[in-house]
């Protein structure tokens, strides 16, 4: 973050393990939680954002996302569960000057078929809207990466299948 404080996130002891180190690299706070993180960002107030895949109880796997302050205290949690109540998983998140979340990945389909799955929350952790794709092969599409602009706008990049063709 811009005071030089760095924040580390991964999956261990069967947990979703995040750690603030400053500038010195000496530990500030660690949290766990259950599931698997995918990926972590950072605000300018220095807040840490994490979001991935934790077990949603009679669903199968929902997207969550995390937000602990400054001081390591959890702010707010969210959990997605898309229509088909099955696996669910964000594989990106962005954060923008305002404070609004977006994290991207994929939302499976009553098909079992993986669907883009983008998702906007605001500063106190409100889902916003929620935009899936299914590209034109109705195959499995997943997001990879995700970025914001000064606008409001929102940038998704990932993978598509490709419709089938005769010479395949």
């Amino acid at each position: 973050d811009r005071s030089g404080n760095v924040f580390v996130t991964g999956f261990s002891n069967a947990q979703c393990t995040t750690i603030k180190y400053d500038g010195t690299g000496k530990r500030r706070w660690l949290r766990q939680r259950s599931g698997v993180p995918n990926a972590i960002a950072a605000d300018a107030a220095g807040n840490v954002y994490v979001t991935g895949c934790s077990h949603g109880g009679a669903s199968s796997w929902d997207v969550f996302t995390v937000k602990y302050g400054n001081d390591g205290k959890q702010r707010w949690l969210t959990l997605y569960n898309g229509p088909a109540n099955d696996g669910d998983e964000a594989a990106a998140i962005a954060v923008d000057g305002a404070g609004n979340v977006c994290v991207a990945g994929f939302s499976e389909d009553s098909n079992g078929k993986k669907d883009v799955c983008t998702i906007k929350y605001d500063a106190a952790g409100k889902q916003k809207w929620v935009k899936r794709y299914n590209g034109p092969a109705d195959g499995d599409d997943e997001a990879r990466a995700i970025a914001l602009d000064g606008s409001g706008n929102v940038y998704v990049t990932g993978r598509s299948e490709r419709p089938k063709t005769g010479e395949d």
